[in-house]
């Protein structure tokens, strides 16, 4: 007799084409072992999760706390985040706090040195002993980097978005900046003057580190309950992780004592690979199962984090690809630092062409900066769709960027911007065609990307984001089986980045 999601407590009715594959595949997983798993939006990879944990211990990481709630309440996983998520239930110091600076007082905030001294009932400790004794644990990556407590766990680990563990999270977790304002409120010694990857730039990192951390800690333990206390020692906390971290890998440090009004002096340390920091993360279970939708090329991921033996698999999307075409306009212009007038100028025609195509319908295009949205926006506008195009204002937040875009009252909308590729929900009518303008490479000024560039595979792994990054922004139309939207591609750099991308981002001929 078949098992059915019911049995392993599932909420469903039936299994979603290939999701019981992908379960048998990780309950017969034998330790240790890593399994990267390539499977679409809407495979049922969360589904796959909870089963796992009906039978066994599973831990998933995951980028957002919204995440975690979606696990918590649809598979009822316990959730643990960071402290300041969780208020403080002191009668005397919680009713202080308030009265002193007009806001609740958190756990993060906690008097006691060691926070199991309270004996009080906290919030944050009632939280931390469910997921202790649970079976199914839903935890953000930002809270499974700085807590230990979870390393002890045996059973499965989850990595969500695990694409992104290679590309952003393990870099901008492990990375540190230390600004001026911080350094006079804490009494620490002047910035090193320092620049660059070489060792002697760590060293005058480290030698500062020893001065500050004492200094600190010292200012700290002779300090009042406070707020100032509580960012203190968050501070502290870091200092005290980067001279852990700083004698692994390369880094990219910036560090200087001199200044002026638009650039204060100032530290910033940031890791160049990710590969030494990921065991923080995944090297505590014997069983890692790496999950997302965009892997691409399994061997970049497993080279990025570290990983030597693994087994990959990788499932189609269940959406029909009729449902979601992705076309290649091979004729058009490579776009980057070189392209001429007739480029931009010729690009400009191929996508007046498709919006034509699309007329009455919103279409999202997708650029690397504002000046080529704002020329693609004047160029579009000569050729007749003035009244149809949009480009945010540069330098509003994110929620005013996307304002229009879930307003769905202007149908015929044509938003153009550098800040749509990840994070946007445009089902049905709110998006039926994506245009990538230009394929997104990583930017060459950034000095942690030229590092990474110089190294060894620098190359491919540039043009593996990218190719995710594309693929990322074509999903921002069809976010499930009943939606439709049509993805093209108008940058002849696609030829060099393509074969990275996941298998089932297939290109209509």
């Amino acid at each position: 007799m078949t098992e059915s999601p019911s049995d392993y407590g599932l909420p469903h009715p039936g299994w979603r084409p290939s999701q019981k594959q992908l379960l048998d595949a990780v309950l017969n997983m034998q330790s240790p072992a890593t399994l990267i798993v390539e499977a679409p939006t809407g495979f049922g990879k969360t589904g796959v999760v909870a089963a796992v944990g009906h039978e066994d211990k599973a831990l998933a990481l995951m980028l957002t706390k919204d995440l975690q709630d979606q696990y918590s309440r649809i598979y009822d996983f316990d959730t643990i985040y960071g402290r300041s998520n969780y208020p403080c239930t002191h009668p005397k110091y919680a009713k202080s706090w308030q009265k002193a600076y007009g806001y609740p007082r958190s756990a993060d905030d906690c008097p006691y040195p060691k926070m199991k001294d309270c004996d009080i009932s906290c919030p944050y400790k009632t939280a931390k002993a469910a997921a202790h004794g649970s079976n199914k644990v839903a935890m953000n990556y930002s809270y499974g980097w700085f807590a230990e407590w979870w390393h002890h766990r045996d059973g499965y680990l989850f990595a969500d978005e695990a694409h992104n563990l290679a590309i952003s999270v393990i870099s901008n977790l492990a990375q540190l900046r230390v600004s001026e304002r911080q350094r006079n409120n804490w009494n620490l010694p002047k910035f090193p003057a320092c620049s660059g990857t070489t060792d002697w730039a760590k060293d005058e990192v480290f030698e500062w580190l020893e001065h500050a951390i004492p200094i600190m800690g010292g200012t700290i333990g002779q300090m009042k309950d406070s707020k100032d206390k509580s960012k203190g020692t968050l501070l502290h906390r870091r200092l005290v992780m980067l001279r852990q971290l700083l004698t692994d890998g390369i880094w990219h440090i910036k560090g200087t004592n001199i200044g002026n009004k638009e650039i204060p002096p100032h530290l910033v340390c940031r890791p160049v690979n990710p590969k030494v920091f990921a065991p923080r993360l995944l090297g505590h279970h014997s069983k890692v199962v790496l999950m997302s939708a965009t892997i691409g090329d399994s061997s970049m991921l497993a080279s990025e984090l570290g990983i030597e033996d693994y087994e990959f698999k990788s499932f189609p999307h269940n959406i029909d690809p009729s449902r979601r075409p992705v076309f290649w306009y091979e004729d058009a212009p490579r776009m980057n630092y070189r392209s001429t007038y007739q480029d931009y100028e010729h690009q400009a025609d191929i996508i007046a062409e498709v919006c034509r195509r699309h007329k009455g319908e919103r279409i999202l295009i997708h650029t690397t900066r504002w000046k080529h949205a704002r020329d693609l926006a004047d160029r579009l506008a000569r050729k007749g769709l003035q009244d149809r195009v949009w480009v945010p204002e540069q330098g509003i937040g994110r929620i005013q960027q996307i304002q229009k875009l879930v307003n769905p009252t202007q149908t015929d909308l044509i938003a153009i911007g550098p800040s749509f590729w990840e994070g946007l929900d445009l089902k049905d009518d709110l998006c039926r065609c994506v245009i990538i303008a230009k394929v997104p490479f990583s930017d060459r000024s950034d000095p942690v990307v030229a590092a990474r560039l110089r190294q060894p595979g620098g190359i491919k792994w540039d043009h593996w984001c990218a190719a995710l990054k594309v693929v990322q922004g074509a999903g921002r139309g069809v976010r499930d089986a009943d939606d439709y939207a049509a993805t093209y591609i108008c940058d002849a750099n696609w030829s060099g980045v393509a074969k990275y991308a996941p298998k089932w981002f297939e290109i209509q001929t």
